[in-house]
């Protein structure tokens, strides 16, 4: 697979086949990760809603991107993830209450990251 900038190094062209991901995962609030994970050697509850990810496989640099959803078992707020820092061997993310702005432990989180791996 290869990847080309338009000339206007706006747009990414992809020929050979087309994208995966180089790494996700699903985990709970308390930081254990389920079986349906890809290149991912662990995850660490920092403190409520932060979270070190790590890489079983180094990421080439870190122009990746990262994406997630969290679900909590309180239908009356929702909750978002943010990628806090960033480095070839692992990402640390946050997740907070979008209401209130508050750090919250979600029931569930799944994370996918796009970019090219070393």
């Amino acid at each position: 697979m290869h990847y080309r900038p338009e000339s206007s190094g706006t747009a990414i062209s992809i020929t050979g086949g087309g994208l995966t991901a180089g790494a996700y995962c699903t985990f709970s609030g308390a930081g254990a990760l389920s079986a349906n994970s890809f290149n991912i050697s662990g995850v660490a509850r920092n403190s409520i809603g932060n979270y070190t990810i790590s890489f079983t496989r180094s990421f080439a640099n870190t122009n990746f991107a990262v994406n997630g959803t969290v679900s909590i078992n309180d239908a009356t707020a929702m909750s978002s993830i943010y990628s806090i820092s960033k480095n070839a061997a692992n990402i640390t993310i946050i997740t907070r209450r979008t209401n209130s702005g508050n750090l919250v432990d979600p029931g569930t989180i799944e994370v996918v990251i796009f970019g090219l791996l070393s």
